[in-house]
């Protein structure tokens, strides 16, 4: 046989060189355990913050990239860390990570919470799910249904009703309009370790369920994702007083805004990513400020560096691009590097735009792995069998 030309050599040459050159793109060398998450220095911390030992104020960033902490979290929550396993102790003590349990056997599971009026819509995800995915667990919460649509629930196969229990929590989570009861998404992590979580207007697109924690365990995302890029930036739609408890300098604010379709999977930083949101949730001036609407002025067209409506808020969502955006611009755990989105640390406006541009080409594809259909609905009560679906 004979062997390659000069020609084809050098042909198998560049080749090599683009696999390996694809290989660090495609961040081979990034994985799951590079991840860098570090205990807060709660000895540097301003007393005011301390709080039974605890860190209460979120690490953001000054225009510097330098950390600057917010307003204290109000310390009446510390039993809330307590409950959800999520004080200093707990995240650093923890020995697994969930992505580990997902194999060939994994069984997905899908968590979602509606109130009456999103029901039918919940129907029809419902159904969406068991079918692309037949063998899956949904969990359902119940924010408001009424009897009979929560008897529904109850008679679908392999589907868990579970009664949101607002008396545990402050009264503003009752108003389902500040979506802080999102936070029964720390509600799931205590039984499920990997699960995704959709608002009942989300449908899938092809094997997300495989993609998604594949690309977790390849090191191309973080274990509490949210994913489907919104048509606007993070400063575009968010009330300046959550940034008084979760303060970032403009610019990492013109960041993408991405919505709350979630995948996540138990880790020290998904823990500790909980911790910052329930107790921003909590915090009726941080979810919910005064003045704060989810109603904004659609008529504006530059949606990046341009504000749209005083007001104009997106409650969680804005939410959980903060807390993201803190670790990956954070000058101690530098999550960019830690994620593959940059190979060194630096900082100045155009870090931080080089940073958000390689955020969105690698999420903005995994989340057109999803999709909103607002208004997808079905009136009429359905049947949800695990081999077959009778409408």
């Amino acid at each position: 046989m004979r062997g390659p030309s000069k020609l084809g050599w050098s042909i198998i040459g560049g080749i090599s060189a683009l696999i390996l050159l694809g290989y660090n793109l495609g961040y081979g060398k990034h994985t799951f355990e590079n991840l860098n998450v570090l205990t807060d220095p709660i000895k540097k911390i301003d007393e005011k913050c301390q709080c039974e030992g605890e860190n209460f104020c979120f690490p953001g960033l000054n225009e510097s990239l330098e950390r600057e902490y917010g307003r204290p979290f109000p310390c009446e929550y510390y039993n809330y860390l307590k409950d959800f396993h999520i004080t200093e102790a707990d995240i650093t003590s923890l020995k697994t990570n969930g992505i580990n349990k997902i194999d060939d056997n994994w069984i997905p599971v899908f968590g979602s919470a509606a109130s009456s009026d999103h029901f039918p819509e919940l129907r029809n995800l419902v159904l969406d799910v068991r079918k692309r995915v037949p063998n899956s667990k949904i969990i359902i919460y119940d924010l408001g249904l009424k009897q009979t649509e929560a008897d529904e629930v109850k008679s679908w196969c392999n589907v868990e009703y579970r009664k949101f229990e607002f008396k545990k929590y402050p009264a503003h989570v009752r108003h389902l309009k500040n979506y802080a009861f999102k936070l029964v998404i720390a509600e799931i992590l205590q039984t499920e370790p990997n699960f995704f979580f959709y608002d009942s207007s989300v449908r899938l697109e092809g094997d997300v369920h495989k993609i998604i924690p594949k690309a977790l365990k390849e090191g191309k995302i973080l274990p509490f994702m949210n994913f489907n890029s919104a048509g606007h930036s993070v400063y575009a739609t968010i009330h300046h007083g959550m940034l008084s408890y979760l303060p970032f300098p403009q610019e990492i604010l013109y960041g993408r805004e991405y919505q709350s379709l979630l995948f996540v999977s138990d880790s020290v930083y998904t823990r500790r990513f909980i911790r910052w949101f329930l107790l921003c949730v909590l915090t009726k001036e941080c979810i919910s400020p005064k003045g704060a609407t989810v109603s904004c002025d659609l008529s504006v067209k530059e949606r990046i560096h341009n504000k749209m409506g005083r007001n104009c808020h997106r409650f969680d969502q804005n939410l959980w691009n903060l807390i993201q955006l803190g670790y990956l611009f954070d000058p101690v755990e530098q999550g960019a590097v830690s994620l593959g989105l940059v190979d060194k640390w630096g900082n100045g406006a155009e870090f931080i735009k080089n940073v958000l541009k390689k955020i969105d080409d690698r999420y903005v594809p995994l989340g057109l792995k999803f999709s909103v259909k607002r208004g997808d609905q079905t009136r009429a009560p359905i049947k949800v069998e695990c081999n077959n679906l009778v409408l």
